[in-house]
């Protein structure tokens, strides 16, 4: 019996000691779990969204570009996060002038990047509603453009929370990385990965990239 019951218990020892480490530390992980737990509270239970996929299925393109292109990119996103009732307006902000080479596309600088997408809340002919900008030199970029606009919307999303999220206030941009998770832009979060930088001023939130180099759209 004593042997019969110690080899039932070296399967678990082994995963203990020999399974896959976590690809971020256990803190960070705490965080995100308590995130979504509290998403869950507020809007409801996670798995009640679907996963949202950069296939024509959720992304029927009609192939218009300039203003159009994005507009449609951006009706798409608010009508997969449930969003598309919202009262919301959506201009293009300022933009980073890509400079053509080769197949690639580099960004030329003049001091601090354009954000990719900025959110906040003003007055609009029914009440309040979200304005939402977005940086016109990521026309060539939809899945980052879906991406941001997904990021944006989550900061539309968190405004109408009671309560307050893990940590405070403080961690928002975090915190709203985390709620376009749940939204189901999960992927297009991670292909779209950059090195950005949070900033809000003035009432306004949004994302900066802070990588000189522009991706060329798959």
């Amino acid at each position: 019996m004593p042997i019969a019951a110690k080899t039932r218990s070296a399967p678990n020892e082994m995963i203990s000691l020999f399974g896959p480490r976590l690809p971020i530390d256990r803190d960070e992980l705490d965080f995100q779990l308590a995130t979504f737990k509290w998403l869950t509270g507020e809007f409801g239970p996670v798995g009640a969204r679907p996963l949202i996929l950069p296939t024509r299925a959720h992304f029927p393109l009609s192939g218009a570009a300039g203003e159009a292109g994005i507009r449609e990119i951006f009706d798409l996103v608010r009508a997969a996060a449930g969003m598309a009732n919202w009262p919301c307006e959506l201009r293009a902000g300022k933009s980073d002038v890509p400079l053509a080479a080769g197949n690639a596309h580099l960004l030329r600088h003049e001091g601090a990047p354009a954000p990719c997408g900025t959110f906040r809340v003003v007055d609009g002919p029914g009440g309040r509603q979200g304005l939402i900008t977005y940086n016109p030199g990521m026309e060539r970029d939809p899945p980052g453009l879906a991406a941001t606009f997904a990021h944006e919307l989550g900061h539309y999303l968190m405004a109408t929370a009671r309560g307050t999220p893990p940590g405070g206030w403080d961690l928002h941009e975090l915190h709203t990385d985390l709620t376009a998770v749940y939204l189901g832009f999960g992927i297009f979060l991670a292909n779209s990965a950059r090195n950005f930088r949070q900033f809000q001023s003035a009432g306004e939130m949004g994302w900066s990239s802070l990588r000189p180099r522009w991706r060329s759209c798959c």
